[in-house]
């Protein structure tokens, strides 16, 4: 029988809104203890932190990974400062647990950490938008000077962990082969210092036979309005679709968090499009899995993702996927769905019309995509981190 090791995670994320990182820490957190009864799992988490979720969404999950598995358990360590409590805290805490390993899931690392350190670098967008000036930091008589040195101290603190910080990890793991690449020739890190392991779909979205296109009822538009999400392009691509598909199944935005000037609003201000969308805001896991399996087109026309969380819960929910063919969007959909030029706008308002207006290839794009889904299992994601994991411990 192996030795019992310790493993430690910085689980922070896992208080936040459930949306990509913070789902993929969850997830992690559930099932490494459970696929692995013979090590002991320390999740280190902040609760002081004042971007975390209410606590009456976060302690549920604390306290039901806590009930169904007894070799794992919390360290809270309270601070407003995300920067102190990796660079200081989080090693001490290190010590205090008698951590054999560390993995820290969220594009940042510990630089004083005194055991093996595992990194997740889900892609570097924000590495190459702090290059590209895409956060400016300005400073005016409307922002005190403490905000800006905050801001500013923050971008070099990402910086150095992007440049310096991750090549101190034991080996890094990224989420797809595309993310994979860009980490190489971004930030000359070796190949051989990467793992590539993808995510998994929850079973809330696969637990049932996705319903068929005559019981869905309208066309799926997440509200992310940064640049790489392309929502300008998505409306730009729906005001071309035939009118008569657009009132049939109307457009449905949820999670949307900007403002009357953000891309997303001002593109359907200029398509006239006002009347016609339905936009809601953030929505809880429950509502999002009951609004990828009532809509009958899923419209996801980004120009950069990592992995795409959103693709394959579309896919588990049985339902067609409009995309595009950047980065680890092919990677993860093969050969489901439509995919674009991100510009084509065109191209994807008769990719939508020819899914909306055949019963049979919205059947065959489902059925795919379905099909496809149940490759993605947490179990085997979580198995990998394991054995990676082994080769450290």
């Amino acid at each position: 029988m192996s030795t019992i090791k310790t493993i430690g995670i910085d689980a922070r994320f896992l208080l936040r809104p459930l949306r990509g990182i913070p789902l993929y820490v969850l997830r992690l957190c559930q099932y490494l203890p459970s696929v692995n009864t013979n090590h002991k799992f320390v999740y280190f988490i902040n609760k002081g932190f004042e971007h975390n979720d209410n606590p009456k969404n976060y302690l549920p999950r604390i306290e039901e990974i806590e009930k169904n598995n007894p070799n794992a358990c919390f360290v809270n360590y309270n601070d407003e400062a995300e920067i102190k409590w990796e660079q200081v805290y989080l090693p001490r805490l290190i010590k205090e647990h008698n951590i054999d390993l560390l993995h820290m899931p969220a594009n940042r690392i510990s630089f004083f950490s005194s055991v093996p350190t595992i990194v997740t670098v889900h892609d570097i967008m924000e590495y190459i938008y702090l290059l590209d000036q895409k956060y400016p930091i300005s400073w005016s008589k409307n922002r005190s000077l403490r905000l800006w040195q905050y801001n500013l101290r923050r971008r070099i603190y990402a910086v150095y962990n992007y440049r310096f910080g991750f090549k101190k990890a034991s080996k890094i793991i990224t989420v797809s082969n595309s993310s994979a690449a860009d980490i190489i020739q971004g930030l000359s890190i070796k190949n051989e210092s990467l793992a590539v392991i993808h995510h998994g779909v929850d079973n809330d979205y696969l637990g049932q036979i996705p319903r068929p296109v005559d019981k869905r009822t309208c066309t799926l538009l997440l509200g992310g309005d940064s640049f790489q999400k392309n929502p300008e392009g998505a409306i730009a691509c729906w005001s071309k679709v035939d009118p008569v598909l657009r009132t049939k199944f109307p457009l449905k935005v949820i999670g949307f968090c900007g403002s009357s000037t953000s891309p997303l609003m001002q593109a359907i201000k200029k398509y006239g499009l006002e009347d016609s969308v339905d936009i809601q805001g953030w929505v809880s896991q429950e509502e999002m899995v009951s609004c990828f399996k009532s809509a009958a087109l899923f419209l996801f026309p980004s120009r950069y993702e990592g992995f795409g969380f959103p693709l394959i819960q579309a896919m588990a929910s049985g339902t067609p996927i409009i995309s595009t063919n950047k980065t680890s969007i092919p990677e993860v959909l093969g050969d489901v769905g439509f995919q674009y030029e991100p510009e084509d706008h065109a191209g994807m308002a008769l990719g939508v019309e020819k899914i909306l207006s055949s019963e049979e290839e919205w059947q065959k794009q489902s059925d795919a995509g379905y099909l496809r889904a149940d490759k993605f299992k947490w179990e085997v994601s979580a198995q990998k981190h394991l054995s990676l994991y082994e080769e450290f411990l």
